[in-house]
């Protein structure tokens, strides 16, 4: 039998084929296969390199480790607020914005798991809209006027609401232009 010829510097899961056997790098050490296509069955899940995913990464509880940079395909768009009791829902997407058409009572449902949710509320042309926030503290340093959106037509503020899986912790940015 011909000598194997290995990769010198393989990364996990690579698959080398060669003299019609395949083998899988786990680390360590390269492990044999007998899984005839096994390197199509991979790449039709996790490609290395390109390649759109085309469902959930379930992580099963493990860190996302070394990620250069997370981008997210958009915000959720909740439209017009338009008075009583609004329940906005991070399970959709933790990026939300809003145009507030009367005042509101908000109340957030939590995303999956823990997570830093926003939230970028836009006054309508009236402006001068109240907003209750249900549940949750703030910073102690925060004055009451601290938690109240701008009031001037057209305004942006972020509402920054960490969820720690029991918790809510809210920061209000305003102001935005």
């Amino acid at each position: 039998m011909a000598a194997l010829n290995f990769p010198n510097t393989p990364s996990i899961s690579q698959v080398h084929t060669e003299n019609g056997r395949s083998w899988i790098w786990d680390g360590a050490s390269w492990l044999a296969s007998n899984l005839g296509g096994i390197t199509a069955l991979l790449a039709g899940y996790l490609p290395l390199s390109g390649g759109t995913m085309s469902g959930n990464i379930n992580m099963g509880n493990q860190a996302l480790l070394a990620a250069k940079t997370v981008t997210f395909n958009g915000e959720v768009d909740d439209g017009s607020i338009a008075g009583g009791t609004y329940a906005l829902n991070f399970a959709t997407g933790i990026y939300h914005k809003a145009v507030l058409a009367s005042n509101f009572t908000l109340t957030l449902s939590p995303p999956t798991g823990p997570a830093i949710c926003h939230v970028k509320l836009f006054q309508d042309a009236t402006g001068s809209r109240i907003m209750t926030l249900v549940g949750g503290i703030w910073p102690a340093d925060y004055l009451t006027s601290d938690r109240t959106l701008s009031t001037n037509s057209g305004a942006l503020d972020i509402l920054v609401a960490k969820w720690d899986g029991s918790n809510w912790e809210y920061t209000l940015s305003k102001n935005w232009s």
